[in-house]
């Protein structure tokens, strides 16, 4: 692929909700640190893909636009977590190319700076900014708000993308952002690597799409064929899974509540097995 540009692609737009779950996902982080067995990581598709259940010790620590980079780095914070046996890594179509910093949602990896003190991978640009001043309001609102000492990190699902969304210009973009720098795929190996020095299960999923969305990627083998190329790498996919149909779906490629349940209850079933 060709060298990364540090160009972003639009300025960035600080989303209050996000704020606000991003903060409760860390709140519960640190609270159930000694006690949590299943640490799932991920962006949007894990977020509404994935239902964890306090009984059963899990969080999801899914964020919308999380990339590998950072699903590493959580799994890393937390890698010495005493309880800690699954790591469950939700892997998607633009995984292998995507970087938050050079997204529209690129406001979330300050969130990562300043509550886990993740660094940027551009430091020498965004060092110098001055958006954590400019968040500094906001988090402190967040922050003083009631706690829910309840919250596994689950998605509410009260939000999809608009129902006009066209499937073909979605896929399509998602496959242009997937060979924008494959290297990615360098923070999964070091997951794995992590993983087994600790003597956890790390689990790739690869979560269904909706069936508008599937027809417009190329085959399961090429669209992957950057993860495939990967050795020693556990892989759950549920990619054109005829268990889910249409209906599981909120819109293009984000499960609905029932289909993240049935998800969920799949993935379960092939790490317990």
């Amino acid at each position: 692929p060709p060298p990364v540009s540090t160009e972003k692609t639009k300025p960035f737009q600080i989303n209050k909700n996000g704020v606000e779950i991003f903060y409760k996902k860390y709140f519960s982080l640190q609270l159930y640190e000694n006690t949590i067995e299943t640490l799932v990581v991920g962006n949007s598709h894990g977020f509404y893909g994935y239902m964890a259940e306090e009984s059963r010790h899990e969080i999801n620590a899914c964020d919308p636009s999380q990339d590998l980079y950072y699903s590493y780095k959580i799994y890393d914070k937390y890698a010495n977590a005493p309880k800690l046996k699954n790591i469950i890594l939700f892997y998607s179509v633009f995984s292998p190319g995507y970087l938050i910093e050079l997204s529209p949602e690129e406001w979330r990896s300050d969130l990562y700076r300043f509550f886990f003190d993740i660094p940027y991978r551009f430091s020498t640009e965004y060092e110098k900014r001055p958006v954590l001043n400019d968040l500094a309001s906001l988090i402190a609102d967040v922050k003083n708000a009631p706690h829910d000492f309840h919250y596994m990190g689950n998605c509410p699902h009260t939000a999809f993308n608009p129902p006009d969304t066209d499937p073909e210009t979605r896929a399509k973009a998602h496959l242009k952002g997937a060979v924008r720098d494959e290297n990615q795929n360098s923070y999964l190996e070091l997951m794995a690597k992590r993983a087994d020095e600790k003597g956890h299960g790390l689990y790739v999923v690869l979560p269904p799409y909706r069936s508008d969305y599937t027809f417009f990627l190329p085959s399961f083998e090429e669209t992957f064929s950057a993860l495939l190329k990967l050795k020693d790498i556990n892989i759950i996919s549920f990619f054109s899974d005829k268990r889910f149909s249409d209906s599981d779906f909120g819109d293009t490629d984000h499960l609905n509540e029932n289909g993240a349940k049935k998800l969920t209850d799949l993935i379960r079933e092939e790490i317990n097995e």
